[in-house]
């Protein structure tokens, strides 16, 4: 952060000293100029650098060791930057576009520019924006008054760079009648729920003991993390592969749950609207293999068919009185570039999930909510995420727990009610089976009520990838690597008892670093720093899914203070 910092106030003074420019966005047009002034040289590949454009680059330049952080994250001074080199990017090819530029200049011109500013190295650059830009432009060719600003509004939406576009501002009609109350009666029987995310299924599915499995969550992401490179001829290779794999395993012994990931569609990230038949731009193939699969393979009823082809989600009942909602989650996702051109409920997916749930309260169902993207995190589209809340807190005392995935670390979400004090829901975050970055592989196994369907309990599996790597010859060996009671010293995992555990962990130090320690799966490279309770409280605030302020408090250490000696 003390990088961020410097770069941008040495590089804001320099400027408004320099041109008399006294705010953002001043800067940003200034940038844009400059930017503007390169790319426009004829031919691409003899641009001619200005003095002024390189000590632009050279102060703007991204260090290498921060191309995979998640940019979206990124707030204060860090947020200021990446909102300066989005807007001013976007604005130039914006304007080159609508005067007339062709795909394949803008394609070498933003490659270049993607090299030139080590946004990522030179392959993926090339790769990513050769696949990417078809979508890019249509949008930008359709929707003749979009910004740079409402583009780097959805992209980054911080206190830097704000979504302020009465186009995303929506809402989903929700039924405003009292809750029909249920019994959640518990019982001393359970089920065993195992919920696998991401891909390297056969080291996962070898280990998994079939005689102890209810049911199976797959909470997607099969395509692997070659973004530059994927095609859907290979997409499709790949999830039908490892689909055949699972069902191999599993075969009709375990119901299979299954969900998109981001990574399935091509490129990456991308799910067109309905509108979109263009077989070039249009995600009606993957819908209509995923249909196709999932039906056949004896998952899913053919009742499921409908909503699969219109968004990839679908609702079905294993027993009487439980019902399972699988969302696609990932049109909500910021880096879903559709979102620039239909921003109003993609699909129609959370009205459709609102309605879904208010039948379910009138049949006296329980539900668990499947989505992969968690609906609760920042990189979720605003409007998209508070409409979901709002559903969430409405019924609420039908939905039992959320099963989320994407983000490969071992975390939990907890959902406040009206008040935006209690606790009134809880998000299981299953990690993933692939490793990404300097993390172990894992999958978890809930044990849940067998006539509330909340969760008790659950088990953590994992191996240890650096002992596996040592004896490459040898399967590795899975292990429990803690029960979620046992780890906290939690007599149950009721709302209350996870409200009480959070703020055990805001003044228990021993706590806070078992979570933190769990969150990255035990993982020696990522354990390797030090790390004190200031450090670590940001994995804390990261529990915290609410439409009111509590996570914005809890990073400024105003809720659930720490003492001093801690920090």
């Amino acid at each position: 952060m003390r990088f961020f910092r410097l770069l941008f106030f040495a590089l804001f003074l320099k400027v408004a000293n320099s041109y008399a420019i006294t705010n953002l966005d001043d800067t940003v047009s200034h940038f844009t100029r400059i930017i503007t002034n390169w790319v426009s040289t004829e031919p691409c590949d003899k641009q001619e650098e200005s003095e002024e454009f390189r000590q632009l680059i050279h102060t703007l330049v991204l260090p290498t060791s921060l191309q995979r952080d998640n940019w979206h994250s990124f707030d204060g001074e860090r947020g200021d930057i990446m909102c300066v080199i989005c807007q001013s990017a976007l604005n130039t090819f914006l304007k080159l576009r609508r005067e007339g530029m062709s795909e394949e200049s803008i394609r070498c011109r933003g490659i270049k520019l993607c090299s030139a500013l080590n946004l990522a190295p030179d392959k993926v650059c090339e790769g990513a924006i050769t696949i990417n830009l078809p979508i890019i432009l249509h949008i930008i060719d359709s929707r003749p008054n979009l910004t740079a600003t409402t583009m780097c509004g959805v992209l980054l939406d911080s206190r830097s760079c704000p979504l302020n576009d009465e186009k995303f501002n929506w809402t989903v009609n929700i039924d405003n009648g009292p809750p029909i109350l249920i019994d959640p009666e518990e019982s001393d029987e359970t089920l065993n729920i195992a919920q696998i995310n991401s891909s390297k299924l056969y080291i996962t599915l070898c280990n998994i003991n079939l005689q102890n499995i209810s049911y199976v969550y797959f909470t997607g992401d099969i395509v692997d993390h070659g973004v530059w490179e994927t095609t859907v001829e290979g997409n499709a290779k790949s999830l039908y592969k490892s689909y055949l794999q699972i069902h191999e395993t599993f075969k009709n012994y375990v119901p299979v749950y299954p969900l998109l990931g981001n990574h399935e569609p091509h490129p990456l990230n991308q799910f067109a609207p309905t509108s979109i038949t263009n077989s070039e731009l249009s995600t009606a193939w993957l819908f209509k293999m995923m249909a196709d699969l999932w039906i056949h393979l004896g998952w899913l009823p053919e009742s499921t068919r409908s909503t699969i082809l219109q968004g990839g989600y679908y609702t079905v009942t294993p027993s009487k009185g439980f019902r399972i909602i699988a969302l696609n989650s990932n049109v909500c996702y910021c880096f879903n570039w559709w979102l620039w051109y239909e921003p109003k409920d993609p699909y129609g997916q959370l009205q459709w999930m609102a309605d879904t749930l208010l039948q379910a309260e009138k049949d006296g169902e329980f539900v668990h909510i499947l989505a992969h993207i968690p609906p609760g995190d920042k990189e979720c589209l605003s409007t998209w995420r508070r409409e979901y809340i709002k559903v969430v807190k409405r019924f609420s005392h039908i939905i039992r727990a959320q099963f989320n995935g994407h983000s490969h670390n071992d975390e939990v979400h907890l959902y406040y009610g009206v008040d935006d004090n209690n606790t009134i829901n809880v998000g299981w975050n299953g990690g993933s089976a692939t490793t990404y970055q300097n993390l172990n592989n894992n999958y978890k196994l809930y044990i849940v009520d067998s006539k509330n369907y909340g969760v008790k309990d659950f088990e953590n599996w994992m191996y240890n990838l650096t002992l596996a790597n040592a004896n490459p010859d040898k399967l590795p060996p899975w292990y429990k690597s803690y029960s979620f009671k046992e780890e906290y010293g939690l007599s149950d995992l009721s709302y209350d008892s996870l409200q009480v555990w959070l703020s055990k962990l805001a003044t228990d130090i021993n706590m806070l670093s078992r979570y933190y320690r769990n969150f990255f799966k035990h993982a020696e490279p990522s354990l390797s720093k030090e790390c004190d309770a200031k450090c670590m409280r940001p994995y804390m605030c990261r529990i915290i899914a609410s439409l009111g302020d509590h996570r914005t408090k809890c990073e400024n250490n105003e809720y659930l203070k720490f003492t001093p000696s801690q920090l």
